[in-house]
């Protein structure tokens, strides 16, 4: 099932360019605060 779940999870991301592009602003805030 889990493999299952992270198929699903990477169509979001393809079929939803601006949940990537969040992910990645959260990614980059993250790595500033350091």
């Amino acid at each position: 099932m889990k493999s299952l779940a992270q198929a699903a999870s990477i169509v979001m991301i393809i079929l939803s360019p601006e949940y990537a592009t969040i992910e990645r602003e959260e990614e980059l805030a993250r790595a500033s605060m350091r």
